[in-house]
């Protein structure tokens, strides 16, 4: 009975430190990717790139300059850069790793992410990858009127 309670501890434990070591899936593939970009563009608000860029220990520069659009810029980071910005936004986006969830560094992750994946180490001379954060509310407009047969 006693191995039993001890092993079902262990294997409750195990799960547990399983649990809170995960990350976001192909994380480090991602890592790999970035650190080879020259450049990475991200077009955002000001407010979020300020907000996601920084903690209590460290701060992700990068070349910021603002658009034509009011509160907008567009941040141009290195591979280096781009790979300490995801490594910054992963341990405040996800709770399971001790981060706060926050709901800011899980958007901008969230965003750059299928970015990332996309690209291709060795493939030199293409465009600078991008991402533009700029959510907009759908509209629904009623439907068109159909054209009314014509009577013969």
């Amino acid at each position: 009975m006693r191995v039993t309670r001890w092993m079902a501890a262990v294997a409750m434990g195990l799960i547990m430190l399983t649990g809170c070591s995960q990350t976001p899936a192909q994380h480090d593939e991602r890592l790999r990717k970035a650190a080879g970009v020259t450049a990475f563009r991200i077009t955002c608000t000001k407010d979020m790139w300020e907000r996601t860029r920084k903690t209590t220990t460290s701060t992700v520069e990068g070349k910021v300059t603002p658009t034509s659009k009011a509160g907008v810029v567009t941040v141009e980071l290195t591979g280096p850069q781009l790979v300490d910005y995801l490594t910054k936004l992963k341990h405040l986006a996800f709770p399971n790793l001790g981060g706060s969830g926050d709901p800011l560094a899980r958007r901008m992750y969230d965003a750059l992410a299928p970015q990332v994946d996309k690209i291709r180490p060795g493939s030199a001379g293409g465009p600078v990858p991008q991402i533009v954060l700029d959510d907009v509310v759908a509209t629904t407009t009623a439907p068109s009127p159909s054209p009314k047969a014509s009577s013969s």
